[in-house]
Order: structure tokens, then C-alpha cells, then sequence
């Protein structure tokens, strides 16, 4: 929890017109104005200044504001700002890859009728990119799709040695063995 406004965050002063048309007249457009600018202040003793006119509590409200609406919100009446970095790191990229392969693998595991409970030997064929960002995630993947043995090597189709199979992951052709080794 970071209790500073980030630089995409402001208060913004939003004026009632309806409270300060009947006291204010035709000069509430030039309070309006300067407030749409952000050309006000916030009084110690309270209250606001705005266009040299002083509001008072209930003629005014102030909001946080967020400029950059992807990335945060307001949640309002409570003054906070929700904010996510949606930067992809190299690390959360290879996570990713490894979350996806799983979900592959998985579904490889349901088409050849394995038991959820059977081990197999995983064998993986992935270009040297896909192979670094797997690897940094093996543990994961063998824990997940009960893999007691992991291997990279160059696989043909339907080659010797168990069911193979084949999808796409992150826009590239990959290429899996998956071997029973127990059966429960």
C-alpha cells in the first residue's frame, strides 16, 4: 500500500452548479472553467479557492482522478486508487509459456485416457527460446502434469517410445512424448 499519488493521479475539484448558480449567477461558468483547468486550491482553514471565489463545504466535492485508465482506478467515496504495473517482464513471460504448456500437456494427458494419478516421462521438442523459459519453470511443469522425468530433444511425429502430440505455444510449433510409467 503506497499512500502517494502516483503522477497519473489528481484531485480533481468538481463544483455543484446547482448549489452556486443561484448564489454566484453567471460568474459559476468561470468557477466551473477554472476548475475543469485545475486552477484551484485547497484551503488549510477548509474549503477551496477557485477563479478568486471561495466555496464552501456541500458547494463543491473533490475526486481523485486517474489519467490513465488502463492501468488504475478510482474506487470512489473511499479516496483510493487501484493500480497494477501490466509490464511484462521476462520472468512473468516465462511463467506464462510454462502455464500454457501445461494446459497443453494436460489436455494431451485427458485425450490419451491417462488416470489423473499416472506418472509419465515427458519428453519436449521447443526451439531454444521456448527450451530457456521451460526450463527455468521445469519443476512446475513436471509437479503438474506428474512428470517423474523431463527431457528436450528432437521428437518426429508419432515416433517410437509413446504417444506423441504437438500444438502451438506462443505462436510457435511444439512437439511433446508423454510415456506412462505407472498406472493406478
Amino acid at each position: 500500500l503506497n499512500e502517494e499519488l502516483g503522477p497519473d493521479v489528481s484531485f480533481r475539484l468538481r463544483p455543484r452548479g446547482d448549489v452556486l448558480g443561484p448564489l454566484l449567477g453567471s460568474a459559476v461558468q468561470g468557477v466551473m472553467a477554472a476548475a475543469r483547468r485545475g486552477e484551484w486550491e485547497h484551503r488549510s482553514e477548509g474549503g477551496v479557492v477557485v477563479d478568486g471565489v471561495r466555496l464552501e463545504e456541500g458547494q463543491y466535492r473533490i475526486d481523485l482522478q486517474s489519467e490513465d485508465k488502463k492501468a488504475s482506478a478510482v474506487i470512489p467515496e473511499s479516496g483510493l486508487v487501484i493500480s497494477l504495473d501490466l509490464e511484462l517482464t521476462p520472468e512473468l513471460r516465462s511463467e506464462g509459456t510454462a502455464r500454457h504448456l501445461v494446459r497443453l500437456l494436460q489436455q494431451a494427458r485427458r485425450e490419451l485416457d491417462f488416470n489423473v494419478s499416472d506418472r509419465v516421462e515427458l519428453t519436449l521438442d521447443l526451439d531454444d527460446d521456448l527450451t530457456r523459459a521451460v526450463s527455468a519453470h521445469e519443476q512446475y511443469v513436471a509437479e503438474q502434469v506428474l512428470a517423474l522425468k523431463v527431457d528436450y530433444a528432437a521428437l518426429e511425429p508419432e515416433a517410437g517410445g509413446g504417444p506423441s502430440g504437438e500444438g502451438e505455444l506462443d505462436g510457435r510449433k511444439v512437439r511433446w512424448r508423454l510415456t506412462q510409467v505407472s498406472s493406478s
